[in-house]
């Protein structure tokens, strides 16, 4: 704080400028608040994460749906230092999510919500790696669909490759 009352009368414009400009120095030359060094090198990714919704995720529009997703990942892995969170312990959290009955769709949304606080961490220079390369979760082969065709329908398919130019695609 600076107190404009006990600056020399005549120059005071001029000793607020420079007193102004030695504290922008001050604050350019520290660490960034958000950054490993002033938080710690044993960030967590709870750290991460209620950093990220409260620096940048508040403002989305789908804010409850970041909460909610990112605290499930809290609870799940939250107390992880970064350096810690690998792709393996991601994978076996889908694996987990996939057991408590969530969609591919929904785990996958999942997933995005923890790459944003990865990509805001690694902007703020928390000295973190995005784990997650691929965030897409494969359907599973037992949930391949089997479909039969009725008689209507092979009557017409039959038709179509009667029909057609080709000798052999009969």
């Amino acid at each position: 704080l600076i107190r404009v009352d006990k600056l020399v009368p005549p120059p005071q414009f001029e000793q607020l400028y420079e007193i102004l400009a030695e504290k922008k120095k001050e604050d350019q030359s520290k660490p960034d608040k958000n950054s490993a060094e002033t938080l710690g090198m044993e960030s967590t990714l709870h750290d991460l994460i209620d950093t990220f919704l409260v620096e940048e995720a508040w403002e989305f529009k789908d804010i409850v749906c970041y909460r909610s997703r990112l605290k499930w990942w809290k609870e799940s892995i939250g107390d992880i230092p970064l350096e810690e969170v690998t792709t393996s312990k991601i994978l076996s959290k889908k694996s987990d999510l996939k057991k408590l009955g969530k969609k591919p769709a929904t785990i996958n949304r999942y997933v995005s919500c923890l790459q944003g606080a990865f990509r805001f961490g690694i902007k703020n220079g928390w000295g973190c790696t995005c784990p997650i390369s691929n965030k897409q979760v494969g359907k599973d082969p037992e949930e391949k669909r089997v479909r039969w065709l009725d008689d209507d329908e092979l009557n017409k398919l039959f038709k179509a490759l009667k029909s057609s130019q080709s000798e052999s695609l009969e």
